[in-house]
């Protein structure tokens, strides 16, 4: 409980979290924060277009176009933007910020944007594993996150009474 309300919507604990321990999961300054709110924007985009597909709110064709290589405009609308396109985008990103050598986009590596957009692309690689392979940046901030200790107790089920399943699935498989 907080303030005698209990956090219960992902965004208002995340920033709890953020402002109770600002250096490691807000970022280390300014600039740092605005790429963790980033990330933690764009993470939610997919996770929105995954849920899309999961309830059936896109046609069949859309849901098939968004994992497809050939779906790659960057000019439309995020709406309709493929996975292929955001992993460009985060790409991109990952190398402006300068750390994509040390698999991090801020100095240490799990701002709530970082975690956010690690659990995002962690649901996307049980649906593709092989999705990351012509991102190296992001794949050097995939390989890294999974390997820190506290994603480790996660996604062993150590913490979760069991590890989680799969909830997203590719739509030849829905």
């Amino acid at each position: 409980a907080f303030g005698g309300a209990e956090l219960g919507q992902e965004l208002a604990i995340m920033n709890y979290i953020a402002n109770r321990v600002p250096e490691k999961m807000k970022g280390a300054n300014l600039s740092e924060e605005l790429v963790s709110q980033q990330l933690y924007g764009e993470a939610e985009d997919i996770y929105q277009a995954l849920a899309r597909i999961k309830t059936k709110l896109v046609t069949g064709e859309a849901a098939v176009n968004f994992w497809s290589k050939d779906n790659i405009d960057p000019l439309s609308h995020n709406r309709q933007f493929g996975i292929y396109v955001f992993l460009d985008k985060l790409e991109k990103f990952i190398q402006k910020c300068g750390k994509a050598q040390d698999g991090k986009f801020t100095t240490s590596g799990v701002t709530v944007g970082e975690c956010k957009l690690f659990a995002t692309l962690c649901a996307c690689k049980k649906i593709e594993d092989s999705l990351l392979q012509d991102f190296e940046g992001l794949k050097r901030f995939y390989d890294r996150f999974e390997k820190e200790p506290a994603t480790q107790v996660i996604l062993s089920g150590a913490k979760t009474d069991g590890v989680l399943p799969q909830y997203f699935l590719k739509p030849d498989e829905m």
